[in-house]
């Protein structure tokens, strides 16, 4: 039910995630390319960080609205 009914909600904050962290990555490794710091691993770990910290966020939040409604 909550993958249902937020799914769109959710894969834009993912996108959103996904090119806030390739700006991160850009602006401190300035001298590469976009595809240089898209092929590093620190950009991978950083993006997976984001998006783990943004799903427990989410998560809890639903926690709290649906224990509330009871």
């Amino acid at each position: 039910m909550f993958l249902k009914k937020y799914w769109k909600s959710n894969l834009f904050f993912i996108l959103i995630i996904f090119f806030f962290t390739l700006f991160d990555v850009y602006v401190n490794n300035y001298p590469m390319s976009i595809y240089t710091n898209l092929s590093k691993d620190y950009f991978w770990i950083n993006l997976i960080a984001y998006i783990g910290i943004y799903s427990i966020i989410d998560l809890v939040i639903f926690l709290f609205k649906t224990l509330s409604k009871k």
